[in-house]
């Protein structure tokens, strides 16, 4: 599939999606206006610390989709690392269901969390939150 936009006034109005193979319709949408959409690469992220934002730039034989990676603030970051943490506890837990020792292993994985709530608790940047993966042992 190719993605096509129609542009009026400098602007994006509409989007198709159309068969790479189906030269009718597509020299049909080019006659009528529509241009094709290329896609940038997506840059990597960190999704905990950063935003992925998406914009179009509009050129004269196409429209190029772009990227840009934005910070959040540490107080989100913050708390959606913690969540993360969280997350991952449970599911972590929900495997030790079907395993012997449940107890012990449970208490062991909680005493990981609060770890890492801890270390999350005490970073001060954003950077500190990307240095530390802080992956469940």
């Amino acid at each position: 599939m190719k993605r096509y936009a129609l542009v009026q006034k400098n602007k994006i109005i509409k989007f198709k999606n159309i068969s790479d193979t189906d030269s009718l319709i597509v020299s049909k949408l080019l006659t009528h206006g529509y241009l094709p959409v290329e896609e940038q690469a997506v840059p990597t992220y960190d999704f905990i610390t950063q935003t992925l934002l998406d914009s179009y730039e509009i050129q004269k034989d196409r429209i190029l989709r772009v990227w840009t990676v934005e910070e959040r603030s540490f107080e989100e970051a913050k708390q959606i690392k913690i969540e993360s943490i969280k997350n991952e506890t449970i599911d972590n837990i929900r495997v030790v269901f079907e395993e012997a020792n449940q107890e012990s292993k449970i208490n062991t994985l909680l005493a990981i969390k609060d770890e890492k709530i801890a270390k999350v608790e005490a970073a001060k940047t954003n950077e500190e939150l990307r240095k530390d993966k802080m992956e469940m042992k």
